[in-house]
């Protein structure tokens, strides 16, 4: 061998060697950004599982006021096409029925932590119908 074949030789494997570890690089960080996304799902499901929620009927054009036990920070209606909501104070909301559906509420106080859950049954309003039979 001379010497020229021992420097090609040489940098032939330095290149064979450097190409093999860019391939376990790319491989440990695929894994381990499957790993981040894996764990960052599950915290999530754990870290703010919502509590059991009531169902409150509430008539198209009718309303409710909800007390929450202390302040909140933010007060969220998921289909506003349904309902709505007014605030009255930090610890009060008036929530009234816009459409006939199914929606929720979710109360969240300064420090991001949930303080309130309801869901809200719209219905037609029967009130009229019920009048007309008598």
């Amino acid at each position: 061998m001379t010497i020229h074949d021992t420097a090609a030789g040489v940098r032939s494997a330095t290149f064979a060697g450097r190409t093999a570890m860019r391939w376990l690089a790319i491989a440990t960080v695929g894994v381990l950004l499957a790993l981040l996304f894996t764990l960052a799902d599950t915290m999530a499901q754990n870290i703010s599982p919502l509590p059991s929620k009531p169902t409150v009927d509430l008539p198209v054009g009718q309303g409710r006021l909800l007390r929450f036990n202390e302040p909140v920070e933010s007060v969220l209606i998921a289909d506003t096409t349904i309902a709505d909501l007014q605030v009255v104070s930090p610890g009060m909301v008036y929530v009234f029925g816009l459409n006939p559906g199914l929606t929720n509420l979710i109360a969240i106080t300064a420090d991001e932590r949930v303080e309130a859950t309801a869901q809200f049954r719209v219905t037609p309003d029967v009130t009229p119908a019920n009048e007309a039979k008598y």
